[in-house]
């Protein structure tokens, strides 16, 4: 049995909470919001983020980080991007040397992943990335879900496969931890663009090719970026998109819904119960995509029209109308250069 301290409690930091439970682990969930955290343990529920989905006794529930990473043998970290390298900050004189993140996002201002910002912060740990295609809803249900453990030591990506895996939770493993975080990370924005398409009643013709350019867009950056494009391909990379792109769950079409209706990109922000973390990811892409001189053009819109520099069709027009392209530009390159 492992005493798994995980740091945030949304709706997937419950689900992972929930299933390693299950498995007989020792499981204590810390967030920085005390009101939050004292309605969790009182009613072991949170019927606004996961709707009939009951949270064990067992679980323990504290807003105290030195509490809850006490005699913790693993930290499984679900926070917000944002909020991620002052979390581990809090938590370095407590944490246990052992590090999982499942969390997708990039570092504004620095365009680090989550194993970047570990690096930084705690750079003795052994760290892995968990990712792909899981909405949290689904497997609160116990739906057959998919993912992939990516760690640059194989015996500690070995270890997280078995710790999560189940018969209704499978989990792959993997060494390409930049490849599986930005996979992570860079779906979110392409799955705005797919909710404004859903929103202004494109179609799935439409749909599609913001998907499959999408995918290029992300692997360009992805594999200049030091990825390797095979990990973009699998489920951290088109599993997680796809996802993504289609869920009536996913937080970021949501969003992109929203304003692809009209909702100016404020006031759909404002209306969301959880972090979209496509919008912050967004920016620090199109930074990161204009220091490596890769080409983003569904990323730069997507930039553009959440910071109200531009209208969603007009937007469409202009990525409709750009200078006609081989349809592989970009990649064969990026692989060549990372080679």
């Amino acid at each position: 049995m492992e005493r798994i301290a995980i740091l945030g409690a949304g709706s997937w930091g419950l689900t992972l909470a929930r299933h390693l439970f299950g498995k007989g682990h020792r499981v204590v969930v810390w967030d920085a919001f005390p009101e939050r955290v004292s309605g969790l343990a009182e009613k072991r529920a949170d019927e606004l983020r996961l709707p009939g989905v009951r949270i064990p006794d067992g679980v323990v529930f504290s807003c105290k980080i030195q509490e809850a990473l006490a005699d913790s043998t693993v930290c499984l970290v679900v926070v917000p991007s944002h909020g991620f390298r002052e979390t581990i900050r809090a938590a370095l004189a407590h944490l246990p040397g052992k590090i999982i993140s499942a969390t997708k996002g990039l570092e504004l201002g620095t365009g680090k992943t989550m194993s970047g910002i570990v690096a930084d912060e705690a750079p003795e740990s052994l760290y892995a990335a968990l990712t792909g295609p899981s909405i949290a809803r689904e497997v609160a249900r116990g739906l057959p879900t998919s993912v992939v453990a990516a760690s640059e030591d194989p015996e500690y990506a070995r270890y997280v496969q078995d710790l999560f895996s189940t018969d209704s939770f499978r989990v792959y493993r993997g060494s390409d931890v930049q490849g599986a975080e930005l996979g992570g990370a860079l779906k979110n924005v392409i799955a705005l663009a797919c909710g404004m398409a859903d929103g202004m009643g494109l179609g799935y013709n439409a749909k599609s090719a913001l998907v499959t350019r999408g995918l290029a867009e992300l692997m360009r950056l992805a594999v200049r970026s030091g990825a390797k494009p095979e990990t973009l391909s699998g489920l951290a990379g088109t599993g997680d998109l796809v996802v993504t792109a289609f869920s009536p769950d996913s937080r970021n079409r949501t969003l992109g819904e929203k304003v692809g209706r009209g909702q100016e990109p404020a006031e759909a922000l404002a209306s969301m119960v959880e972090v979209a973390e496509g919008v912050n990811t967004a920016s620090a892409a199109r930074e990161m995509a204009k220091s490596l001189g890769v080409e983003t053009p569904i990323t730069d819109a997507v930039d553009m029209i959440m910071k109200g520099e531009t209208k969603p069709r007009d937007a469409l027009r202009g990525l409709m109308t750009r200078p006609l392209k081989e349809e592989f530009y970009g990649i064969k390159e990026a692989i060549s250069d990372g080679r």
